[in-house]
């Protein structure tokens, strides 16, 4: 029989597949924790940083400090509301793609946390969407509570109830970049941020 009879009589015969429902016991989960904090406990086991804040107020002044204790020169915002909390901390930014070569930091906004895995979900529809998670150096991002989901489906289906049309690129973000393809030594930073700050307000 040859490959063009297989492939018609395959196209007889379909199945449906079944697939597996999630097994959600391979999760360490603590229900008295709130997804905030199960979320900062994940990222950091990622080797991520995160960070709680009780309101605006607050929000300025952790970003105040992490930038004080860093040796940042070029950090790039897009989102309007980043652009107004690195004023309102007395920080200067760039916004010109042009200089994104230059960029040390990218401080942008994302679509979802997931708790489950300490994961930022970051879509090309954000401003900085496509550029941050690639070419940042080192990655800070502000998120709202309200982002905040359990799982990574969860997320899938809330990008899919925020969206009319999909995003053509949507990035899972678990921590810092990491990489051992050479000589099995353990390289931070290779294919993406080799620092990952969270904070949600």
């Amino acid at each position: 029989m040859n490959l063009l009879k297989k492939i018609r009589q395959a196209n007889k015969h379909k199945q449906e597949v079944q697939w597996p429902e999630t097994d959600n016991s391979v999760f360490d989960i603590d229900e008295t924790m709130s997804l905030a904090g199960l979320f900062q406990r994940e990222l950091e086991k990622a080797g991520g940083h995160a960070c709680i804040c009780q309101g605006q107020e607050h929000l300025i002044e952790e970003i105040r400090a992490l930038f004080g204790r860093q040796e940042w020169q070029a950090p790039f915002a897009f989102d309007t509301w980043v652009k107004n909390i690195l004023s309102s901390a007395g920080i200067g930014f760039r916004s010109s793609l042009e200089d994104l070569g230059q960029m040390d930091v990218g401080v942008g906004v994302c679509d979802f946390l997931v708790a489950w895995t300490g994961s930022i979900v970051v879509s090309s529809v954000l401003p900085g969407g496509r550029q941050f998670p690639i070419f940042s150096p080192e990655l800070v991002i502000l998120a709202r509570k309200d982002q905040l989901v359990l799982d990574p489906d969860q997320a899938l289906v809330r990008l899919h109830e925020k969206y009319e049309q999909a995003p053509t690129q949507i990035t899972f973000i678990t921590g810092p970049s990491k990489t051992a393809d050479i000589e099995k030594t353990l390289i931070y930073g290779m294919h993406g941020p080799r620092n990952v700050y969270v904070f949600i307000i």
